[in-house]
């Protein structure tokens, strides 16, 4: 009995420690991180109870494991800032037809030390005016969930925010480039 609540207390001194080391890398903020987390908590969780459990009530302890590693795996994903490759899968599920990429940046990383990922895009489009550019780029984040007030981002035709949960976006004001063209700054910032 005694080794048995040793065991139970080394599976959980595991999952604690290997949560926080996950929390702390922004693992589960990747594309597929979920998958990932599951997968390293559920096999340190079974395998401490592999080593020392008993034969008895091993199945209740292998599931209540599981069950508790998948849990943790999703609060971990619920709470990661997403990484910079995220953020530039959501800026490429925008729908900008008539818009294409002049420039691109990338920073940061998924720990947010020194920062947390940001990507910035400056798109060129079609000549129109501010507004019309404005609205183009408002309604495309709307589409997309985004929360934001298009009237009020509209009416100004400078820049405006939107946010969804772990993101926040900032449109620049439109700008006419040197060789004539209607480009627009957008930045996807992890919070």
């Amino acid at each position: 009995m005694r080794k048995q609540k040793l065991v139970t207390i080394s599976a959980v001194v595991a999952l604690a420690f290997l949560t926080a080391g996950l929390d702390i890398m922004g693992v589960a903020g990747y594309r597929f991180g979920f998958v990932f987390v599951s997968l390293v908590l559920v096999a340190t969780a079974v395998g401490v109870l592999a080593v020392g459990g008993s034969p008895g009530m091993a199945r209740l302890w292998y599931l209540a494991a599981v069950v508790g590693a998948i849990a943790i795996a999703g609060l971990l994903v619920d709470r990661a800032p997403f990484s910079v490759p995220r953020l530039a899968s959501e800026m490429d599920a925008l729908p900008l037809p008539l818009y294409r990429v002049v420039e691109e940046t990338r920073q940061g990383n998924s720990r947010c030390r020194p920062s947390c990922p940001v990507v910035t895009r400056i798109y060129a489009g079609p000549l129109l005016d501010d507004r019309g550019t404005v609205l183009d780029v408002a309604n495309a984040l709307q589409l997309r969930g985004y929360q934001l007030d298009i009237a009020r981002a509209v009416t100004s035709a400078t820049s405006f925010e939107a946010r969804r949960k772990r993101v926040k976006v900032t449109v620049s004001a439109p700008t006419l480039s040197s060789s004539g063209e209607r480009q627009v700054a957008i930045t996807f910032r992890a919070s």
